[in-house]
């Protein structure tokens, strides 16, 4: 019999003892908050899409994503929700091109049911990343798709924080 299994066995039952602990302090929490911040930014985006503005909400999601972000189970990946939030690398720059496309398309493609279903390469905390510190100039006014894409990153915050309280 070789040692490798038994080993392996010990180290994995500890972690699978601690889940319960885990959810409690630091998946709950950690989702609850990001939701939470999410929608303050979304609540700011309503009010203004100047990026000073935004600024401060924007900064506190992307403060609060990093301590949840290395959780790539549970409500997650349930349909792949979790790249709507952080679509990166963008290799193809496909972000860019379904917001330039936004920008200069049908405003009901911006309404939340229907831009839930668009493009997750335009979501998200790097998708306003572009639009609030764009590296071009945008072709139009981006401030209906900021309010849009912090709606939808709001949206999708707080449905992943209730999944996991529905665990």
């Amino acid at each position: 019999m070789r040692p490798f299994p038994l080993v392996a066995v010990s180290l994995a039952s500890p972690a699978l003892a601690d889940f319960p602990a885990t959810l409690k302090d630091h998946i709950l929490p950690g989702y609850a908050t990001f939701a939470r911040v999410a929608t303050a930014l979304a609540d700011s985006a309503a009010q203004s899409c100047a990026t000073a503005d935004l600024q401060p909400a924007f900064n506190a999601a992307c403060d609060a994503w990093p301590g949840v972000q290395h959780l790539r189970f549970g409500p997650l990946e349930e349909d792949g929700i979790g790249l709507s939030i952080d679509y990166w690398p963008d290799p193809k720059g496909s972000g860019a091109k379904a917001q330039r496309g936004f920008l200069l398309g049908e405003p009901a493609l911006l309404e939340p049911d229907t831009f839930a279903d668009q493009s997750v390469a335009a979501h998200g905390l790097t998708g306003l990343e572009r639009l609030l510190f764009p590296g071009q100039p945008l072709p139009a006014d981006p401030c209906a798709l900021i309010h849009a894409t912090a709606l939808d990153l709001a949206r999708t915050a707080g449905r992943i924080s209730d999944g996991w309280t529905q665990t």
